[in-house]
């Protein structure tokens, strides 16, 4: 385990035209690595190195461990499943089959009567009022006007009280001929913002698209699965297009969440399909989060 640490740092340190040395690796009985020093090319230990690439994989490993035992005490997930048909909560449900019966239909699917959202309140607003100021459904909301009148905003940006339509940045009336189309990033099926998106299984299932218009890729000589290349104002990255009509004319969709992957010393060109490339630092005004939702952007085929 230490050498192949080493070699994963050795190739590490040789990208980023860092010298690496070792002066000890030692395996004791109970397999725990040793030391190894990696130094750059001053001499100096990188300490941050060391951490890096031996340190954290076991700690988190280790974390991870205690944190499973602990909240299911060793046991197995059909020791768990078993616990809980004893339990009677199945029986108790009436339409849940067992977890033999789960296993071995591969899913569980049923329809689910309908909710009615603020129920309570549509039937008794006096006696179940909402956390708003005044316990009602706002049109007008005063404890937002409060706030922004507090908020330094950036020029062009507005919290307003009542809905008003505002492009904000990057918005409606912003392309350029430079950057002619709208780009927006939205959830994928594959993925939790960025989690499992290194699982190689999902990605091949799944694959990183950029959805464009049958109109704007024969504009631009795009076929679907052909490489392209997405500029905006502020970065560029490589991702495999989808021409599908289920996406406005003017308009291109990247999903959002996949990892990062670029020479941040050389092209700093993503190869990963990772929106965060092609999104500006400007906040939105209120929440103050990632404006990958108002993004103009260039498509050519790469």
């Amino acid at each position: 385990m230490a050498r192949a640490a080493l070699k994963a740092a050795e190739a590490k340190a040789a990208a980023s035209s860092i010298s690496l040395s070792h002066t000890q690796i030692t395996a004791p009985a109970d397999g725990i690595a040793g030391m190894a020093l990696f130094q750059t090319a001053t001499g100096a230990t990188n300490w941050s190195m060391v951490v890096l690439v031996l340190i954290v994989p076991f700690a988190l490993g280790f974390i991870c461990t205690v944190m499973f035992v602990k909240e299911t005490a060793g046991k197995s997930m059909d020791q768990l499943a078993a616990e809980e048909e004893r339990m009677g909560n199945s029986e108790k449900d009436g339409n849940m089959p067992s977890w033999d019966e789960i296993k071995a239909q591969g899913h569980y699917k049923r329809e689910l009567e309908p909710v009615i959202g603020l129920a309570d309140f549509v039937a008794d607003p006096a006696k179940n009022p909402l956390e708003t100021p005044s316990g009602k459904i706002e049109i007008y909301a005063e404890r937002l006007a409060e706030d922004a009148a507090k908020l330094e905003l950036a020029e062009g940006d507005v919290v307003t009280p009542i809905p008003v339509f505002d492009p904000g940045y990057l918005g409606y009336g912003s392309t350029t001929d430079e950057f002619p189309l709208y780009a927006s990033g939205f959830h994928y099926k594959s993925r939790t913002h960025s989690s499992y998106g290194g699982v190689e299984e999902l990605n091949q299932a799944c694959r990183q698209q950029i959805w464009i218009n049958d109109l704007d890729a024969q504009e631009r000589g795009i076929g679907n699965g052909d490489k392209c290349s997405v500029k905006s104002p502020v970065g560029e990255m490589l991702i495999e297009a989808k021409v599908t009509p289920r996406i406005i004319p003017g308009t291109v969709g990247i999903p959002q969440g996949a990892w990062h992957d670029a020479d941040m010393a050389g092209d700093r060109i993503d190869k990963g399909g990772c929106i965060n490339t092609i999104t500006p630092y400007h906040p939105s005004p209120l929440a103050k989060g990632n404006g990958v939702h108002s993004l103009i952007v260039q498509v050519a085929k790469a």
